[in-house]
This record gives structure tokens, sequence and C-alpha cells, in this order.
């Protein structure tokens, strides 16, 4: 009889420590169970936040790239602009220069159309005191022939004032067609 309890107790016993073995394998199983399910959600938590980490850093360089290209096409637009308004400048400063120029040829054309008039004029005026001048010389000639001495030599000194005249206005001519000559040299050298 007890043997019979004896057996049954350590029956009971082994079966005891089989549960507990049973149960603190399951505890185990469970544990690490729980444990991959930790480290699998860690690493699945991780990869979302290195993944919206990347994707934030993806955003951010977006946003600096577009500013950047933002700035660069305002600053190429500004100097665009600039360029443009640098280029009217020019040529409204070439047609001011081009126009005073062209006012400052036509002046001197007409200086010098004026000039070659007075020149011209001079040049008759000379002429017509030159024939008159030897038409005076042949009627001196005349008079001294009929004997009219004193009135020859009123004559003569006429026709000496007269001489100096038209000498006078012969420099005059000179001196105006070489200034007419430099101000055409200028006005080539000016085209």
């Amino acid at each position: 009889m007890e043997e019979d309890e004896r057996k049954r107790v350590e029956e009971e016993e082994a079966e005891l420590r089989r549960q507990q073995e049973e149960e603190k394998a399951r505890v185990e199983r469970e544990e690490q169970w729980r444990r991959r399910r930790e480290e699998a959600q860690k690493r699945q938590d991780e990869s979302k936040r290195r993944e919206e980490e990347e994707a934030r850093q993806r955003q951010v360089e977006a946003a600096r790239k577009a500013e950047e290209d933002r700035r660069r096409q305002a600053v190429e637009e500004a100097v665009r602009k600039e360029k443009e308004e640098m280029q009217r400048k020019r040529e409204e400063e070439e047609k001011e220069r081009e126009g005073a120029l062209r006012k400052e040829r036509e002046e001197e054309l007409r200086k010098l159309k004026e000039a070659q008039e007075a020149a011209r004029q001079s040049q008759l005026e000379a002429e017509r005191l030159r024939k008159e001048n030897e038409e005076r010389e042949a009627q001196a000639v005349k008079e001294a022939e009929s004997g009219k001495e004193q009135e020859v030599e009123r004559r003569e000194a006429a026709l000496a004032a007269m001489q100096a005249v038209m000498e006078a206005r012969e420099k005059e001519f000179q001196e105006k067609m070489k200034v007419m000559q430099e101000r055409l040299q200028q006005l080539e050298a000016n085209k």
C-alpha cells in the first residue's frame, strides 16, 4: 500500500514536473515569440522611421533646390533686364550722338555754303573791280594822251586805291577758301 502510494506520489510529482517543464517551455516559447515580435515591430518601426526621414530629407532637398532655382531665375531675370536696360540706354545715347553729329554736319554745311556764297560774291566783286580798274587804266591812257595830266594823276591815285581794295578782297577770298577746305576735311573725317 505504501509502495503504491509512493509510486502514485512519484508519478504525480513527475507529472507535475512535466507540466512545469511544459509550462516553462511554453512560457519561454511565448517569451521568444514576444521578443521576436517586438524585434520585428522595432525593425518595422525603424524602417518606417528611416523611410519617413528619407522622405523628409527628399522634401527638404526638393524645397532647397526649388528655392535655389527660384533665386537663380530671379538673378538671371534681373541680369537680363539690366542688360536690356543698358542696351536701350546705349541705343538712345547712340541715337542722340548721331542726331547731334547730323545737326553739327548740317550746321557746318550751312556755314560752308554761306562761306562759299560770300567767297563767290567776293570773287565777283574782285572781278568787277578788276574790270573797272582796267577800264580806268584805259581811260587814263586816253586822257594822258589828251594832255590831261592832272586828271591822269587823280585817276592813277584812285586806281591805286582800287587796286589795294581789290588785293585785300582777293586775300580775304583766299582765306575763306582755306577755311572752307578745312571744314570740308573735318566733315569728311566725321562721317
